[in-house]
């Protein structure tokens, strides 16, 4: 490092800034980063509120620029210190006393908080975020805060999140300063949080009020370039809310324009969406086709770094080899692997909603081999796990309810599985009313919830008309 005079320091760290953000606007941010950690080090050591501003400025730019690479992995955290980063730039706004950067270094801390250490710990510092901004009196800076904070919050509370994402598209919507905003950043945020509300109308159960929300945000977002990016995200989440439905061909549709939208680059959203297209085809009957592109989706994920979508392909996938496994050995011991080794990773980043589920088919797996204590104690793990953190994002409760029925029932638990399969019934019929008649129709016709409605051998009568 160079050795300069304060003030020579400052203005090469002020140069720098200018430089690095230049250089981001031209979507060069490899080269912009560099500019960032360039003019960190050219920072003088002595406080001042002018060095505190440029240090803030700096490093949150930095973060931002280098959030697609976030990894909980100690060779990444050691070569970028994130925390330590969010931490500093926190620190610097806070000396400083400026309202609006000790929001934005608070947003930005909770999102690196929330990809290193999980949701609860970022949750406390987008509530601190949320604070902040209440008192600023900015329309955009309390839209901004709310939303970021309403989106971890469904991960936790999910109809407490839904209500934070509905009052701030609430508030954006009644500031021209947001609905009319050309920044691409707020342009992208707002359509964010929409999407965001029609997955968490589809979580709550509401599939006619979600189908109809992101059916609108996707043609939005077609209709948007600079926001191309949530596109294949918006897809995924109305392919399953027309999956839910039953509305098989317009899922087959919305998935293939959503993997079609791959570069070939391994890529999160297009492995999840890949697999959710080769979980359909397994339902259709294509069973060989259907497994050789779920093959390719969890391929695809193991190259890219995101836990999080991870446990969900890998959910997937051991279901489709469940579906298509008969009384195969092998593959049922490759289920109980991918199945255990998931169960591991969920713990591991905290996604409650894939270790629901991953519970729920073990058991089926357990049920698949006639291995009844297994199977109830692991059907069992997935009720009282979701008992106590539903309902969740993409978990079917109904679904989880019914195989624990299944469980009680060949357990000889005969009393145990009425009221459960009751309670899979609630479910079903809740959703099966927020659906038009047309609909309805379709939703009734899946075979799970066909299942849900039929007489259990032995068990309780069906539950009759909808």
């Amino acid at each position: 490092m160079t050795h300069h005079r304060p003030g020579e320091a400052v203005l090469l760290a002020e140069s720098a800034l200018r430089s690095a953000r230049s250089l981001a606007e031209r979507g060069k941010d490899a080269e912009a980063e560099a500019v960032c950690r360039e003019g960190l080090t050219e920072l003088p050591g002595s406080l001042s509120e002018e060095t505190d501003r440029l240090r803030v400025e700096l490093l949150e730019l930095l973060l931002l620029l280098t959030e697609p690479r976030w990894s909980r992995s100690p060779e990444y955290r050691a070569a970028n210190p994130v925390e330590r980063w969010a931490a500093d730039a926190e620190a610097a706004a806070a000396r400083i006393g400026d309202l609006q950067l000790r929001i934005r270094a608070a947003s930005v801390a909770g999102r690196v908080l929330h990809r290193t250490q999980g949701v609860e710990a970022a949750l406390a510092v987008q509530r601190r975020a949320v604070e902040l901004a209440s008192q600023s009196g900015d329309a955009v800076v309390q839209f901004l805060t709310l939303s970021a904070y309403g989106r971890e919050l469904t991960k936790r509370d999910l109809r407490a999140g839904l209500a934070v994402l509905l009052e701030a598209e609430k508030r954006a919507k009644a500031s021209p300063e947001i609905t009319g905003s050309r920044s691409t950043v707020l342009r992208g945020a707002f359509r964010r949080t929409e999407l965001e509300i029609g997955v968490g109308e589809f979580d709550a159960g509401y599939l006619g009020i979600a189908k109809t929300r992101l059916e609108f945000v996707a043609a939005r977002l077609r209709a948007e370039p600079e926001s191309a990016s949530l596109l294949p995200i918006a897809l995924n989440h109305l392919a399953k809310a027309q999956l839910a439905i039953g509305l098989w061909d317009p899922a087959a549709d919305t998935l293939t324009e959503a993997v079609g939208l791959g570069d070939g680059a391994p890529d999160p959203w297009h492995a999840y969406n890949l697999a959710l297209f080769g979980r359909l085809r397994v339902e259709l009957g294509d069973l060989a086709a259907g497994v050789h592109v779920l093959e390719s989706a969890w391929a695809e994920t193991n190259r890219t770094p995101s836990m999080t979508v991870a446990t969900l392909v890998c959910n997937l996938y051991a279901e489709g080899l469940l579906l298509t496994a008969g009384r195969r050995a092998d593959v049922l011991g490759a289920v109980e692997e991918l199945l255990a080794a998931n169960l591991e990773r969920c713990q591991r980043v905290s996604m409650v909603r894939s270790e629901v589920l991953a519970h729920s088919l073990l058991a089926r797996l357990h049920l698949a081999m006639d291995e009844l204590p297994q199977a109830h104690a692991a059907s069992a793990a997935a009720v009282e796990l979701y008992a106590r953190r539903g309902p969740l994002p993409t978990v079917r409760g109904e679904e989880v309810l019914y195989w624990h029925a299944e469980t009680q029932r060949r357990s000889g638990r005969a009393d145990a599985a009425v009221e459960t399969l009751s309670r899979a019934r609630q479910l079903v019929r809740a959703k099966a009313n927020s659906l038009d008649p047309e609909l309805r129709e379709f939703f009734l016709a899946v075979p799970l919830n066909q299942r849900i409605a039929e007489p259990m051998a032995g068990v309780a009568e069906g539950m009759g008309s909808i």
